[in-house]
């Protein structure tokens, strides 16, 4: 179920993927520090994915890498052909 997620002045629909071998942030002297999260964040409106952000559980402002994904104005979806 997608939480409402607010990311650079915009609100989108939140995935968030529940691994537990995701990475820790490495702080200090080498201790870990909060848990990588991958957040997944979908257009409401189109329902078309808008950014993949890897961030500390609480940093989603801050991330380690983002990846914004981008679409012609003019796509059309059709149906398979028969």
């Amino acid at each position: 179920m997608p939480c409402e997620v607010v990311f650079e002045g915009k609100t989108y629909a939140g995935y968030e993927a529940n691994d537990p071998t995701t990475a820790r942030i490495v702080v200090g002297l080498g201790e870990p520090g909060p848990k990588l999260r991958r957040t997944i964040l979908v257009d409401r409106q189109t329902g078309l994915p808008m950014y993949e952000i890897f961030a500390g559980a609480p940093q989603l402002d801050s991330p380690i890498w983002k990846i914004q994904y981008t679409y012609p104005r003019d796509v059309t979806i059709e149906p398979p052909a028969p």
